[in-house]
C-alpha cells in the first residue's frame, strides 16, 4: 500500500495502539522505493497486521444498547411488512364498502404494484443518502413521510389518494430496507451481528402478522391508521439512538464517533479505546488500500 507522508503519519497514529502478531514471513518495514518517475514514495506492507481487538461489551446487559437500537430501527421494517400485507386485508373491505363507488379490477391491480414502484425508485436515492447524510438520519428522515403516506390512505376521498399513499409508503419502505442492514452491521458486535441483522426479516414478518390481525376486525381506513403507528413508534425510539460510529469516522468526526461507539458498547471512552482504533484502522484500509 503506497502512502504519502500525511497518510503514513495517519496510519502510524492509528496502528500504534495495537498489539500486533507478526508472521515469520512478514515484517513491519516502511521504506522508500523508487517510483517510475524516479521520485521516492513511502510504501507500507500491511499484510502482517493481525488486530487482537476483542468486543468491548460483555454479556447481555453490556449489549442492551445494541439490542435496543436493533429493535428501534427494525420497527420501521415492521412498517415495511405492513405495506406488503395491506392490500390482502384492505381490498376486500374496499370492495364491500364502496367508498368511491365500484372498485374495478384495473384499479385494484394498481393499488398493489404502486408500492413496489415506489420502492424501486427509492433504492438508488437511499443509497446516496446513507453515504452523504448517515444511516440513522436517513431512516429518521423517512419516518414522517412514511406516516404521511398512511394518513393519505386513511383519509382518502378518492382512489387517486390511495395511489399516492401507496407510492409514498413503498418509497419509504424501499429506502429503509437499504439503510437498516448497513446501520445494524456497523453498530453490532461481531459475535451477535448475525442475530441483530436477522431482526430485519423478523420484524417484516411481525408487520405482516400485525396487519393481518388488525385487518380481520377493522375497516381499510382503520388499518391504514394502524400501519401509521409503526413508523411513528420507530421515530420515537430512534430519538435515543446515535449515528453509526463508522459513518461518523467516515466524516472525520472522531469525537462523536468515539462517543457513539461508547454508547453502543455500553462502556466508558477508555474501555472502547482499542475497538475504536480497530474501526479507524479498517476505515484507513478502505481509503488508502
Amino acid at each position: 500500500m503506497k502512502l504519502d507522508n500525511r497518510k503514513e503519519s495517519e496510519f502510524t497514529e492509528i496502528v500504534g495502539p495495537f498489539h500486533h502478531e507478526r508472521q515469520e514471513s512478514s515484517s513491519y518495514n516502511p521504506e522508500r522505493k523508487a517510483s517510475s518517475e524516479g521520485s521516492y514514495v513511502p510504501t507500507l506492507d500491511v499484510t502482517f497486521v493481525h488486530v487482537t481487538s476483542k468486543p468491548t461489551s460483555k454479556g447481555c446487559f453490556g449489549r442492551w444498547h445494541q439490542l435496543y437500537a436493533a429493535l428501534a430501527v427494525t420497527m420501521s421494517a415492521a412498517g415495511l411488512g405492513s405495506i406488503l400485507a395491506y392490500t390482502a386485508t384492505a381490498l376486500p373491505d374496499l370492495r364491500n364498502a364502496k367508498p368511491f363507488g365500484e372498485v374495478t379490477s384495473s384499479q385494484e391491480t394498481w393499488i398493489g404494484p404502486l408500492a413496489l414502484l415506489g420502492a424501486a425508485v427509492a433504492c438508488p436515492i437511499a443509497g446516496f443518502l446513507v453515504d452523504i447524510f448517515g444511516r440513522r438520519r436517513t431512516i429518521v428522515w423517512f419516518m414522517p413521510l412514511f406516516l404521511s403516506g398512511w394518513l393519505i390512505i386513511g383519509l382518502a376521498q378518492n382512489i387517486e389518494m390511495i395511489y399516492i399513499g401507496r407510492f409514498i409508503t413503498g418509497f419509504c419502505g424501499g429506502s429503509i430496507s437499504l439503510a437498516i442492514p448497513v446501520f445494524l452491521a456497523e453498530v453490532s458486535d461481531v459475535d451477535i451481528r448475525g442475530t441483530l441483522t436477522s431482526f430485519l426479516d423478523m420484524m417484516v414478518t411481525v408487520g405482516i402478522l400485525y396487519i393481518y390481525l388488525i385487518g380481520t376486525y377493522t375497516s381499510w381506513q382503520t388499518q391504514a391508521f394502524a400501519c401509521g403507528v409503526l413508523p411513528l413508534l420507530c421515530l420515537i425510539l430512534m430519538f435515543f439512538v446515535p449515528e453509526s460510529p463508522r459513518f461518523l469516522l467516515q466524516k472525520d468526526d472522531r469525537e462523536n464517533a468515539k462517543k457513539s461507539l461508547s454508547w453502543f458498547r455500553h462502556s466508558t471512552l477508555e474501555q472502547i479505546e482499542e475497538e475504536f482504533h480497530t474501526v479507524k484502522l479498517f476505515r484507513l484500509f478502505e481509503l488508502y488500500g
